[in-house]
């Protein structure tokens, strides 16, 4: 096969469409590496047109070369400008190579020749998250879930920018909507009822976070939320319980331990509450629960370490405000 390829792309006559009926019989034996070398021999002659460009970009993505295929790919735009496919895909190896200010430039370009596309603005939202910018991820997702609002995963990531919000209620319609599409989703019921008690209304939270508990995929996010609820209410043997359950489906569980440590610290089982904040903060050294109320328990247990712990406790609340303030900061997207 590797010598009929290379007898192949030495022809002088060669001509696209060679390459290209014979593709299909490489790809049923899975003679992914002959494809790539055909699609670059064309590339190399200059008779790929941007069709067969756009799949020798492809085939470099799939092969991790993220720069050949970023390369291959801009190729394309520039012969092919309007080309929304082309920007969508651009942006996703810009997205993998950790460059989200690039794919941010291409979605916006992709965004400005399509803009009732809502599978672009949720893109752009999505990498608006992981750039950590909360108004553009918001402004995007929700133009995404006006233009298909029976999306479900344009809803769940609606509703998941939403409850971080100033006003948490906003996100349970969103997660509503989810639970209506997605109804075998365990994953919904405990968004919805995370919602909830984020909103303050932890009733309707503990009808949905009791659901989630029953299924494994979400039961211990759903014993911590249920624990909270127990502790807000004054129920601290019952947080104690919800909270160790959680614990037992993810030992690893910093904000559990967090939170078993404060409900035990208000009980004045002060060894116990250190054990199990001094572990959460093993699991997560930067945990903003763990460390208050490991400076509150040596404070009021007069432990020489308090002055220590409370230097700590102040540079994790100077950490977690700059990350607020990150997360509040808009960004000027240039075009493509």
């Amino acid at each position: 096969a590797e010598g009929a390829a290379a007898r192949l792309l030495a022809r002088e006559d060669l001509a696209e469409a060679d390459v290209l009926s014979i593709l299909p019989v490489l790809e049923s034996h899975k003679r992914d590496d002959l494809e790539g070398r055909l699609l670059e021999g064309l590339a190399e002659r200059k008779l790929a047109s941007p069709a067969t460009l756009n799949r020798l970009g492809l085939h470099y993505e799939r092969r991790g070369r993220l720069d050949q295929a970023r390369q291959t790919l801009e190729r394309v735009a520039e012969l092919e400008p309007n080309s929304v496919a082309t920007l969508l895909e651009l942006a996703r190896v810009a997205n993998q190579q950790k460059d989200n200010k690039g794919a941010l430039g291409y979605l916006a370009h992709a965004r400005d020749i399509e803009p009732a596309n809502a599978s672009v603005h949720f893109f752009f939202g999505m990498v608006a998250v992981e750039e950590n910018l909360a108004q553009e991820a918001y402004t995007s997702l929700k133009k995404a879930v006006s233009l298909d609002p029976a999306n479900a995963y344009y809803n769940y990531a609606m509703g998941a920018v939403a409850v971080g919000r100033d006003d948490p209620r906003e996100a349970i319609p969103y997660f509503q909507k989810y639970c209506e599409l997605k109804p075998q989703d365990a994953r919904g019921r405990f968004a919805l009822g995370a919602a909830y008690f984020y909103s303050h209304d932890y009733e309707r939270a503990r009808q949905k976070l009791e659901a989630a508990a029953r299924a494994p995929e979400t039961a211990s996010g759903a014993h911590f939320f249920l624990g909270r609820i127990a502790n807000q209410e004054g129920d601290l043997a019952e947080a104690v319980r919800e909270l160790r359950l959680a614990l037992e489906g993810d030992p690893n569980y910093a904000d559990a331990h967090a939170e078993l440590g404060r409900v035990r610290l208000n009980r004045k089982e002060y060894s116990l509450a250190e054990k199990d904040l001094l572990r959460a903060l093993e699991i997560d050294p930067n945990n903003y629960t763990a460390n208050l109320n490991l400076m509150i328990l040596y404070q009021r247990t007069k432990d020489p370490r308090a002055e220590a712990q409370a230097s700590r406790f102040e540079k994790v609340k100077k950490r977690r405000a700059e990350r607020a303030k990150e997360f509040l900061r808009t960004i000027e997207v240039r075009p493509y």
